[in-house]
């Protein structure tokens, strides 16, 4: 139920981001929502739930956009991956490490489309900006703490709502 809710909420972060936030930011002041969710599935999602929305919300986007050459949901998984290896059984809060994990990870996640693009592409070379990509990813994190802050309260709420409807079975008293 939770995974199914947050795939229908990923479906309309890609509404957003590929539809509105076009006419209403520039694209250099566009946050990328659908890095930020699958960056929270990874935090939040076992394994197998969030291996599986993360495909399929970055195959979606992949199909949508056509921009990344088909490296995006390959992208996207080895996002998910390498945020999920660093912070399973981790010892420090969670709070401590999510936005500069979300930083760093944007950060390399930016890095290395720059390197795929330009060892796929002959005619077309994505022009390099320093400051931009900077920029850019402090973009990223600022928007993250809200979106973290949403998602981990729509997360909370749906797990309250399916423990109501689903009440934890208690042990019959054994009476000796």
């Amino acid at each position: 139920m939770l995974a199914l809710f947050f795939w229908c909420l990923g479906v309309l972060i890609i509404v957003l981001q590929t539809s509105l936030f076009p006419h209403l930011f520039r694209p250099e002041a566009t946050p990328d929502l659908i890095f930020i969710f699958i960056a929270f599935c990874a935090y939040r999602f076992a394994w197998l739930p969030g291996l599986l929305i993360t495909f399929s919300i970055a195959w979606m986007t992949d199909v949508l956009v056509a921009a990344n050459l088909g490296f995006y949901p390959l992208e996207c998984l080895l996002v998910f991956t390498a945020l999920k290896i660093l912070t399973t059984n981790s010892p420090v809060k969670a709070v401590v490490y999510q936005l500069p994990l979300v930083g760093v990870g944007y950060l390399l996640w930016q890095v290395l489309v720059y390197l795929l693009y330009s060892l796929t592409r002959d005619t077309y070379f994505v022009e390099w900006s320093g400051q931009g990509l900077i920029s850019k990813t402090i973009l990223v994190v600022v928007a993250a703490i809200p979106c973290f802050a949403i998602f981990s309260f729509l997360c909370e709420w749906i797990e309250k709502k399916i423990s109501k409807v689903n009440p934890p079975r208690r042990r019959p008293h054994k009476i000796f």
